[in-house]
């Protein structure tokens, strides 16, 4: 298991063309980043797992598009702040598919909202889905990832690893930092 930027991971998707078809897990696949992400993924050949909140036409309406590339698709619908939906998520990704080759991570939701008025509840909601869904993706993910030597792409934001407190965004910024150390702690793992 590897984690991995994206430049990175482009030259290796190159090189890996014409190896068998690959699979790639996308979270938040509704979303623009996860929506484009999961187009140019099928366009590189991999199968795609593709989760998604509770858009059912986004998701299906990609579907289509994906699958006019020649792939096969499965639509994951769950909420990835409940304890339970990864697991089943990679359980059922890998009953379609028999492999993972890439987890990417694009959830992340953003709300505004002044520090000292965010509530516990808010704040617990922030962490869980962008950072906590990241990990417990991994965790269920990591043997087939290992297995498949494949790799991890969590999406934060650009120069994260830069970030300066904000007084509206506390819990986003916060997960989002806990993304990038969670990324960093993978890669002494990397040599497995």
């Amino acid at each position: 298991m590897i984690s991995t930027s994206w430049a990175d991971f482009e030259v290796k998707c190159q090189q890996s063309l014409k190896e068998s078809k690959k699979t790639a897990v996308v979270t938040a696949s509704g979303a623009a980043i996860g929506q484009a992400i999961s187009l140019m993924l099928s366009q590189r050949g991999y199968n795609l797992a593709l989760q998604y909140f509770n858009s059912e036409s986004v998701a299906q309406t990609l579907k289509q598009r994906v699958e006019n590339n020649g792939v096969r698709v499965k639509l994951l619908r769950g909420d990835l702040g409940k304890k339970g939906t990864a697991q089943r998520m990679i359980k059922e990704t890998i009953d379609a598919f028999g492999r993972i080759d890439l987890q990417i991570n694009t959830l992340g939701p953003f709300v505004h909202g002044d520090i000292l008025e965010t509530s516990p509840r808010a704040w617990r909601n922030d962490i869980d889905l962008n950072l906590n869904a990241a990990f417990d993706m991994i965790h269920y993910a990591k043997d087939h990832l290992i297995q498949s030597q494949g790799h991890i792409i969590n999406f934060a934001y650009a120069g994260v690893e830069h970030l300066r407190s904000r007084e509206d965004s506390g819990g986003f910024c916060a997960a989002k930092v806990g993304l990038v150390q969670l990324r960093l702690s993978s890669d002494t793992t990397s040599d497995r």
